[in-house]
């Protein structure tokens, strides 16, 4: 896994994880108007790398990857996490093993373990896998999915560009990690203060992961964005997110 900073490393620390076949380029607004103020480090995920490519393996080993990567070199403390799609669940499991000291957090349309049937599971893996594919050889299934108007040329195309590099056993790897990573029972001692962002384009879709955040974190609650399809308010909207998380970030 490879590791972006910007900014100075004396300022407070905000992680940003990207989603699944999504470039970590994508972040740069974000990135660009959080380093004036503080030290953004940008894993790229397994299976998405610019060189090397590996196979994605587990939400829970790269959520291990980054924490010991923070260790590692000293970030013990973190201001803020925030993830994106898979990045989200990336997210949800880093503060649910509470070794880092973490403020804020924000998870945006991140995923929760869904405790499916074996069956149902598996159903449910090789039809996002088939529909992926798909989306990888055809363009305009991938702009269903990611319409340009919501999310911009740029964006789609940048999706489109990391998915003819993303192997079959990442694909695969990714939609069986989300839906059976695993999390402790007790989450009392976790302080983080956590905000569940998804869109009323993605309400059936979401709504169970919000309600599973809010009522496991002590300290989380939820927000819906109007007309927001997934991940459309970091990648389509990078202003209204910057806005939105900056006023989470002052709130005491």
């Amino acid at each position: 896994m490879e590791f972006k900073e910007y900014g100075e490393k004396t300022k407070p620390i905000i992680i940003l994880i990207h989603g699944f076949c999504m470039s970590w380029r994508l972040w740069m607004p974000q990135i660009d108007s959080f380093k004036k103020d503080y030290h953004v480090i940008v894993p790229i995920l397994e299976g998405h790398e610019e060189r090397d490519r590996t196979t994605f393996t587990s939400v829970e080993n790269n959520a291990n990857i980054i924490i010991d990567y923070m260790i590692n070199h000293d970030y013990n403390e973190v201001f803020a996490v925030c993830g994106l799609s898979l990045g989200g669940a990336i997210t949800v499991n880093i503060l649910s093993q509470n070794r880092l000291v973490i403020k804020k957090s924000i998870i945006d349309a991140g995923i929760t373990p869904s405790n499916l049937s074996r069956s149902k599971e598996l159903f449910t893996v090789y039809s996002d896998f088939f529909k992926t594919c798909l989306a990888r050889k055809f363009k305009k299934l991938l702009e269903i999915y990611y319409n340009p108007k919501d999310y911009s040329k740029h964006v789609v195309d940048s999706m489109y560009m990391t998915l003819q590099n993303i192997s079959n056993s990442t694909i695969k790897n990714v939609f069986y990690s989300v839906d059976t990573y695993k999390l402790p029972k007790d989450f009392s001692n976790v302080k983080t203060e956590i905000r569940y962002w998804y869109g009323t384009k993605e309400k059936n879709e979401r709504k169970k992961d919000s309600d599973f955040i809010t009522h496991t974190f002590p300290n989380a609650k939820s927000e819906i964005f109007q007309g927001c399809a997934h991940g459309q308010l970091a990648l389509g909207n990078p202003n209204l997110y910057l806005k939105c998380a900056y006023r989470f970030f002052q709130e005491k």
